[in-house]
């Protein structure tokens, strides 16, 4: 399936995208790209190839499933760098 620009902006308004005519060439060249990476994905031979199902040998350790009390109020602001009466103060993020 090849990716044209009118198809980029059909998919973008799926998604709630508004788009310009340059960005919906941009857009279309770059899905167009992406699928040509998965076609040939699709020719590679995997013939006797296990799937991989983990990065290390062996189990994941496993840790036992206990119980425990919140750390809900006073508690969870015992260890805080800065606070103001229950909450954390943080640095601000968005101007």
């Amino acid at each position: 399936m090849d990716i044209d620009k009118d198809e980029a902006k059909r998919i973008a308004e799926l998604a709630r995208l508004g788009l310009d005519d340059d960005d919906a060439k941009r857009l279309a060249e770059e899905m167009a790209a992406i699928l040509e990476c998965f076609r040939a994905l699709r020719e590679a031979d995997v013939e006797g190839v296990l799937p991989w199902i983990a990065p290390v040998a062996g189990s994941a350790p496993e840790r036992p499933d206990i119980v425990e009390k919140s750390r809900a109020g006073k508690n969870a602001l015992d260890g805080a760098p800065d606070r103001a009466g229950r909450h954390f103060r943080v640095p601000r993020v968005i101007g």
